[in-house]
């Protein structure tokens, strides 16, 4: 049984580290497949401090609906707490063994501190641990302060679940980014909540009688720009395309972003497969055509739009697309999507530069790449990627 162990967080006020412990419990279920986590050690810096960002955490876990168990000996008060508030349990076995007795055989833990936020998985085989191996949940040594998050969203998406630009400015800086990059959709800038979701966003008619009514809250990410742009970050958009094969951006407002992502997030041919595919194509050279640099997640419209398994004969044409326009490819788990290495690996071969991209809209995500990075070992990228990386 693998599982996991997390050890002296000592939460400060202002100092995110609910966000580190919500990465650790993403990482553990959802990259590493750990069934259960266990913390332990002191919760906060100071034992009297609230524990009231365990509640933000326990949101979190249940919106993902992580299958992991999750177990919290850190003192008897703060036991009893997280209980209360929903997040695991103070007491219980894993595999015939007490929690409390897991955590002495696992010996000496590290503290979740910075800089590298370390954590321990291992296997629990007859009573004994085995295996135990150190994660960090930052960027590694090698390419902390070097590496760029072009994917990040800001309070202005409909779906954030809790995005400042302060705040996500801090993540990255504590996850060892030199970087990132805001690129909030532009048709939730344009449109209202519902008709962004029903794919009612035509550009031709937005704001007439027969069209969707405009939202315009274009200004305000705009004036959040100029209040918030600095060295260690950029600003654009996350291109949408319409209806009817239009990039939802106006060419003042195109002017105004550092960095254009474009991606297809409504496809309607869903009663005709070749038909499908042929509208994803031309959206996307629609997008790449309008200059967009870096194409977000460029098949996940697939399984997590259409419920049908990517379709790898378009892997060449998307590449073929990139490569003419010299834009780059994202690499992009968000949302449990998990690409297809091979699709990247056609594009390193091809000439076409990759993208970091987490797809940030909880502050959690904002410079969490590891994997991004197994993807990358995957294809042998991962030692180059002053070379490959835009």
């Amino acid at each position: 049984m693998k599982i996991a162990l997390l050890s002296d967080l000592k939460k400060q006020k202002g100092d995110l580290g609910e966000f580190f412990l919500l990465r650790a419990i993403h990482m553990a279920s959802s990259c590493l497949k750990a069934e259960a986590m266990v913390v332990c050690g002191s919760l906060c810096a100071d034992p009297a401090d609230p524990l009231d960002f365990l509640k933000a955490v326990n949101t979190s876990v249940k919106l993902r609906k992580l299958p992991i168990k999750l177990f919290f000996l850190c003192g008897e008060s703060v036991s009893n707490e997280s209980v209360s508030l929903g997040l695991g349990s103070a007491e219980g076995t894993l595999n015939g063994v007490p929690v409390k007795t897991i955590v002495s055989l696992a010996g000496p833990l590290p503290a979740c501190s910075a800089p590298e936020y370390p954590f321990l998985c291992a296997e629990l085989t007859d009573g004994r641990i085995e295996q135990r191996t150190t994660h960090s949940l930052t960027v590694p040594s090698e390419w902390r302060n070097r590496l760029t998050d072009y994917h990040i969203h800001t309070n202005l998406a409909y779906c954030s679940e809790n995005m400042t630009v302060p705040e996500a400015l801090q993540m990255a800086a504590l996850s060892g980014l030199k970087q990132i990059h805001f690129a909030e959709h532009s048709g939730q800038l344009y449109f209202e909540n519902d008709d962004y979701w029903a794919g009612r966003y035509v550009m031709r008619t937005a704001g007439t009688p027969e069209g969707a009514p405009l939202q315009l809250r274009i200004p305000e990410y705009r004036n959040l720009m100029a209040r918030c742009r600095n060295a260690s970050c950029s600003f654009g958009f996350e291109v949408d395309i319409d209806p009817e094969g239009v990039p939802a951006l106006l060419p003042e407002d195109a002017a105004a972003a550092q960095i254009r992502l474009g991606s297809v997030h409504h496809l309607f041919r869903k009663e005709d497969s070749a038909a499908l595919k042929r509208e994803f194509l031309e959206k996307t050279e629609a997008l790449l055509k309008s200059g967009v640099r870096i194409l977000a997640h460029p098949f996940r419209i697939f399984p997590k739009g259409c419920g049908m398994a990517e379709p790898e004969e378009l892997y060449r044409p998307v590449v073929d697309l990139l490569h003419r326009s010299n834009a780059a490819a994202e690499i992009n788990f968000h949302a449990g999507y998990q690409p297809n290495p091979e699709f990247f690996d056609l594009c390193l071969k091809r000439g076409v530069k990759l993208s970091l991209g987490t797809d940030s809209h909880n502050l959690y995500e904002v410079g969490f790449l590891y994997p991004h990075f197994r993807l990358l070992k995957e294809i042998g990228a991962y030692g180059r990627l002053d070379e490959i990386l835009i």
